[in-house]
């Protein structure tokens, strides 16, 4: 059985008699039940006497589940795209072969005695664990384990900085992100994990190649992607997707794109160009709001934008995002799609083999994450301490894995794979998404690029010079060419914020307790001029949403 990643949320719950899976079922239905958009989804559950664990499936369908059988949650995708029967069950034979596969997913083989789990290793994390649960989903892990959901207060230094969690992955406590290339092995003896496809290996250190041989790797894994049947390549006119666009044309491939916004919006425009040069399909998918109207800047923001409290409709929410989401989306990021469900293949994390950080930074030590990331440079003195604490922790965990050279581009990618997890509302249109640059042996290519090519962004510059379509100029005119007229533009987001804020106030503000009256007070007066700390009070009301949903359910 094959579930799509965004569309069900996998769930094992081990240590357990059958009484005990209906109940843990019972509360992961009660997690999500509130959440907009999920009122259709329905909970199947099965328990495996013989291993004293269940399987849980919340899902947009209601399902047969038994054992033995093959679950697979998410996309794997195999040599010639979607992986087959064949691919899927070696890997379940042998988990080490799980290197053959990219994409994001989670296998499952339900055998009357046994559940075995195995991970997709690119670095998108997709298994979290509380105490002797797993589940897709870190509410839903906690829901399994029957543990009350608490927010880590020290989480909410990243939260708000820069809408993320390295330590854990994860904003919730008492649950954490299972490393990618994970082996998950359930029985009636207890659980027992084994590391796969560990940091070190995918990580290592290799011959850099040349812009023409990273092309090559570029084009043949955009490929695998492209060959299954809806997938559709997010495109915009950055480097990252409009490279990966002119390596799978380079390769004879093709696929349809869109881009998020409005047909006058300069991405928009650019990806049109681009693809029209490569006969390719391209749409742009509007953005609405909660009551499915265009976002304009004739609409008023402060207008009631949802049915129903406005605060609950956000602390409603809360479950799906997990405080990594800007509660933004909730209210006017909703898209007007009217074709099928598709596969997203975006380039995200491209910007990890551009030492991205280093960028602003080429003097400064790993380990000064203020000063290297620029995030955070205004949090109070603790929040500033226990930022710096969890960026070393990361910086020792390359370290360990041999490559302390690389530790800002893999605090990058931790990131980027959280956030990345977190993103997209229950009612968007993709099933799975497929970051391409953050694929095992894309990341590798791109760590090890010679650190001068990194710094100035040469490597990328020259590659995207290697395209006979020349797509990035051509991108890049096509977003600045403008139509006769007044360009449409979208809003402002303040007077919204100003609103949702206030709507919060009486309640109070767990951001605020945890980052001090001075930092909120100096948030406070320069939002309305720097979109940049605007949204950092977007990801408070975030943190808050979730705050209030914990207190609720627990």
């Amino acid at each position: 059985m094959r579930l799509p990643a965004r569309r069900s949320i996998l769930g094992v719950v081990s240590s357990v008699e059958p009484a005990g899976v209906d109940a843990a079922a019972t509360r992961l239905a009660s997690a999500y039940r509130d959440v907009p958009g999920l009122e259709t989804w329905t909970v199947t559950a099965v328990a495996i006497p013989g291993a004293r664990a269940g399987i849980v499936v919340l899902a947009d369908q209601l399902l047969s589940l038994s054992a033995p059988s093959i679950l697979v949650w998410g996309l794997p995708l195999g040599a010639g795209g979607t992986a087959t029967d064949d691919e899927i069950r070696r890997v379940l034979n042998d988990p080490r072969a799980v290197r053959d596969l990219a994409g994001v997913f989670v296998l499952v083989r339900v055998e009357t005695d046994s559940v075995r789990l195995v991970t997709s290793h690119d670095f998108v994390f997709t298994l979290r664990r509380s105490g002797a649960a797993f589940a897709t989903r870190a509410v839903a892990a906690l829901a399994l384990a029957d543990t009350p959901p608490r927010i880590e207060s020290t989480a909410v230094y990243q939260a708000v900085a820069w809408e993320g969690s390295v330590a854990t992955g994860e904003m919730l406590a008492d649950v954490a992100g299972c490393e990618e290339g994970m082996h998950v092995e359930v029985d009636a003896g207890g659980v027992t994990t084994t590391d796969v496809a560990p940091l070190s290996e995918r990580m290592a250190e290799a011959a850099p190649l040349t812009p023409a041989a990273f092309r090559e790797l570029v084009g043949a894994q955009t490929l695998r992607a492209a060959r299954v049947e809806t997938a559709r390549l997010a495109l915009t006119v950055g480097r990252d997707s409009i490279l990966a666009a002119s390596c799978l044309a380079e390769v004879d491939g093709a696929m349809p794109t869109y881009t998020l916004g409005y047909r006058g919006y300069p991405d928009s425009r650019g990806a049109r160009s681009a693809a029209r040069v490569l006969g390719w399909e391209h749409q742009t998918i509007e953005v609405r709001d909660a009551r499915g109207r265009p976002v304009t800047e004739r609409q008023d923001p402060t207008a009631e934008c949802v049915d129903g409290d406005l605060v609950d409709w956000l602390v409603r929410y809360a479950a799906w995002g997990e405080g990594l989401q800007s509660p933004r989306d909730a209210l006017v990021g909703h898209l007007a799609w009217p074709g099928s469900r598709f596969v997203s293949v975006t380039g995200h994390g491209g910007e990890t083999g551009r030492a991205f950080y280093r960028l602003r930074h080429p003097d400064q030590s790993p380990a000064d994450a203020i000063a290297v990331t620029g995030a955070g440079t205004n949090l109070p003195n603790a929040g500033r301490a226990r930022f710096r604490e969890e960026i070393q922790a990361e910086v020792d965990l390359a370290a360990a894995a041999g490559r302390r050279d690389i530790a800002l581009d893999l605090i990058y990618a931790r990131r980027q794979r959280g956030w990345l997890e977190h993103t997209g509302l229950p009612d968007a249109p993709a099933t799975d998404i497929v970051p391409i640059y953050l694929g095992t042996s894309v990341y590798q290519a791109l760590v090890n690029i010679p650190l001068e090519s990194r710094l100035d962004g040469s490597f990328f510059a020259t590659a995207l010079e290697l395209d006979p379509h020349d797509l990035y100029a051509v991108a890049s005119r096509g977003a600045r060419r403008r139509r006769w007229g007044r360009r449409p533009r979208i809003p402002s987001d303040w007077p919204l914020l100003q609103d949702v804020m206030a709507r919060f106030d009486p309640g109070g503000w767990l951001a605020r307790d945890v980052l001090g009256a001075q930092w909120w007070s100096w948030a406070a007066e320069n939002a309305a001029s720097q979109w940049w700390v605007r949204l950092l009070l977007w990801r408070a009301v975030g943190v808050e949403a979730l705050h209030r949903w914990c207190a609720r359910s627990g």
